[in-house]
């Protein structure tokens, strides 16, 4: 037929025998195994990432264990395929600086994460307080050093800086979780430190310790009913009592920096039957070379110079002063036998 279509006459010509080449090769690009394997592994990886992002959702929402640490970060680390937010990277990237005491470089990535908010971890009152942590550490260091500058700046300023820089922070995670027992117990250790270094007690500073010490004790109570010693009615924990479970340790260890603090106020106050009760609840949880010192200084008070001496003999290797207040009663009670022993008989 004259308007016939005519295949051998096609696949003759110039422009049918390039559309013959163009099928095989479409062909056999199709059938590759190579094509195939790549193809496969691009819907693999969608999927992969899906199902990554859908846990990290999960996990945000509450359902994963997300816990709120007091003096490093206790997290329920996620594999690494399921950290895919900038804002996580960055804080993991603070808190392993923090724990080479890099801390000057560890604010930085503070900073970044704070800048960050492509997810919901860490939570801002956690980043809060270890951001405070950070500046708590720096302004230790410079209260400690004993030049009086540092790259010609006065370190009376430096450490002034460092001070209300981690109070700041804390105050901060205070604001946005009042049962965050890390913060609550470091702000109101940075505060005593702080007056012991002014060798004075400011009123206003040692009522807010008294407030926040208070606060730690009253989560206590909420959340370790069965340390409520004489009540026959035991009340539940109530529902953020769950992060102090997944943290009992550290929270354990929060609660005895409290007695510490509780003994060391009332000593202060001259009230050393209360400082003594206190610091014998604090050696239930774990003893130290600070709470023997302690223990030397309330019972040297109240003339138990016995009792002061077993218990500064335990720290008079590793600190200064339990060895010079040994060496001083060693001294007072062989004066004091040598008069009994010269003094008449009656």
């Amino acid at each position: 037929m004259a308007d016939g279509f005519n295949l051998e006459e096609f696949v003759g010509s110039p422009r049918g025998i390039l559309y013959v080449v163009l099928l095989a090769v479409a062909i056999t690009i199709l059938t590759s195994p190579s094509l195939y394997t790549f193809l496969l592994g691009k819907v693999s990886e969608g999927f992969h990432v899906i199902v990554s992002t859908t846990i990290s959702v999960v996990r945000a929402c509450g359902f994963g264990k997300i816990d709120n640490g007091t003096y490093t970060v206790n997290l329920e680390t996620p594999s690494a395929t399921t950290i895919t937010t900038e804002r996580f990277k960055a804080f993991n990237k603070a808190i392993e600086l923090s724990a080479q005491k890099n801390y000057k470089n560890a604010i930085v990535w503070f900073e970044t994460t704070n800048q960050t908010t492509d997810g919901p971890l860490p939570s801002n009152d956690l980043l809060h307080t270890e951001w405070g942590n950070a500046y708590y550490h720096l302004y230790k260091e410079s209260i400690d050093l004993k030049n009086p500058g540092i790259d010609g700046i006065d370190m009376d300023s430096k450490y002034k800086q460092h001070l209300e820089k981690a109070t700041g922070h804390y105050s901060r995670a205070i604001k946005i979780n009042d049962k965050s027992f890390g913060a609550l117990v470091n702000l109101a250790e940075i505060h005593m430190r702080h007056n012991r270094h002014l060798e004075q007690h400011d009123q206003n500073s040692t009522e807010y310790v008294k407030k926040l010490l208070d606060m730690l004790i009253d989560i206590r109570r909420e959340c370790e009913p069965h340390r409520q010693v004489g009540k026959k009615i035991k009340l539940d924990p109530p529902p953020y009592c769950k992060d102090i479970k997944e943290n009992k340790d550290e929270f354990s260890e929060a609660i005895r920096k409290v007695f510490v603090m509780k003994a060391e106020l009332y000593f202060n106050e001259e009230k050393l039957l209360e400082a003594e009760a206190f610091l014998k609840q604090s050696a239930k949880i774990r003893s130290s070379n600070e709470l023997y010192e302690k223990f030397g200084l309330v019972y040297e008070k109240l003339n138990k110079y016995k009792l002061a001496y077993t218990y500064y003999s335990k720290c008079k290797k590793d600190i200064p002063f339990c060895s010079e207040r040994c060496a001083f009663l060693d001294k007072v009670g062989k004066t004091a036998i040598k008069k009994t022993l010269d003094s008449p008989s009656e």
